[in-house]
């Protein structure tokens, strides 16, 4: 499984929308699934019109001994065949990274892409992934929280980051070129504005990426096709990466 993780250093610049689409789009090209990691705010059920029983909080005790029965339950599916593991129960720490969950997730699935709270900045999670989409607006305030969030992240996660600019105007990325250049990160994708498409999802659940007139699931579809594309690569690099943490982590 190649593991995606979504998130942003300050909330409302559309993460959970990015991550609702790029999970449907990946669920086209092989098994997907989407993990909600935020609690009581927690959106993408509605953001693809489902109505979850059970969250990914009810499989931490049987973790280590997950199977495909075990999340059949606790996920629901949406149309385009992606599962979800929804958010929005409290816990004792919101911030608590599951781990053990997410290893025995790479076994029934392609694709794991994270929904992850804004502002998380502890490494566990982000060392767990092959990718790192960053998400964040092109106006100064989002960019200086976002440049001091990346501060905060060890060499080796940094490297797994790539930049999606949310809300670029139209026809205008080199909006978004500049400000990866600003925060000296690999430009991933710029989302153009789209208040039509999103503002259906938002309210009706209709996932922006599956209609075909929606400028902002055009650009999600082809971040996606160089996501499948590019699946070995992804698998590979993050590998190494995760094994550099671990030697530098591991006591002399």
């Amino acid at each position: 499984m190649a593991t995606l993780v979504v998130t942003s250093a300050r909330g409302g610049s559309g993460a959970s929308l990015l991550a609702t689409n790029l999970g449907v789009a990946l669920a086209g090209g092989g098994t997907c699934l989407l993990l909600d990691l935020h609690g009581p705010e927690a959106i993408d059920d509605l953001l693809l019109d489902l109505e979850p029983t059970h969250s990914w909080t009810d499989l931490l005790p049987i973790a280590e001994t997950l199977d495909e029965t075990h999340l059949a339950r606790a996920t629901s599916r949406h149309a385009s065949g992606l599962r979800l593991l929804a958010g929005g129960v409290p816990t004792d720490d919101l911030r608590v990274e599951p781990q053990v969950l997410l290893r025995s997730l790479t076994f029934h699935a392609a694709w794991l892409v994270v929904d992850s709270p804004s502002g998380l900045s502890t490494d566990g999670l982000l060392g767990f992934a092959d990718l790192v989409l960053l998400v964040t607006l092109p106006d100064p305030p989002s960019l200086r929280t976002t440049r001091r969030w990346l501060l905060h992240l060890p060499t080796a996660t940094r490297r797994k980051v790539g930049l999606v600019v949310n809300q670029a105007a139209a026809g205008q990325p080199l909006l978004a070129q500049g400000a990866a250049h600003a925060l000296d990160l690999p430009l991933s994708a710029w989302l153009p504005v789209d208040s039509a498409a999103i503002g259906r999802q938002v309210h009706f659940g209709e996932a922006a990426v599956l209609d075909a007139g929606s400028c902002y699931g055009r650009a999600v579809r082809q971040l996606a096709g160089r996501l499948l594309s590019s699946r070995a690569l992804l698998l590979r690099k993050g590998e190494a990466d995760r094994s550099k943490v671990k030697a530098v982590e591991r006591p002399a």
